[in-house]
């Protein structure tokens, strides 16, 4: 199938499924693609409190993005790779994930609790380091 007729099913498709359908579609699409995504990102007076308890912090950014900075304590591990790397995290603390804007934080603590580990979504990095800096 060539793009020119992907785009016409997708442009039928979304014709037929106008409205309400198409949302709830979309959602679920979302829903698989990243998880809980940024839904499930705490408030910061939660996450505050989980990294003053001693909760392990984990960037699931790029290595691109984590060149740019790392909260202070941080361990980057990309989401893509995060699989990959389950046996270099702790069972024994909670892990607060965090990405750009949450989304992809959301959907590497799906996969950090469907194998055994405590985990919150801390949502961005803008975020983190600002309640990182208060903690300090």
């Amino acid at each position: 199938m060539s793009g020119t007729d992907s785009n016409r099913l997708l442009a039928l498709t979304e014709r037929a499924f106008a409205g309400s359908t198409m949302m709830t579609m979309k959602h679920a699409i979302k829903k698989v693609l990243c998880g809980s995504g940024s839904t499930s990102v705490l408030p910061k007076t939660e996450v505050s409190d989980l990294i003053r308890k001693g909760a392990f912090i984990l960037d699931v950014r790029t290595i691109f993005e984590a060149k740019k900075g790392v909260a202070p304590g941080a361990t980057n591990i990309p989401l893509l790779r995060l699989k990959r790397h389950l046996t270099e995290l702790p069972h024994n603390r909670t892990i607060v994930t965090y990405c750009g804007t949450g989304e992809r934080a959301g959907k590497a603590k799906d996969i950090l609790e469907a194998n055994g580990f405590r985990a919150a979504n801390g949502g961005s990095y803008a975020g983190i380091m600002h309640i990182v800096g208060n903690n300090r």
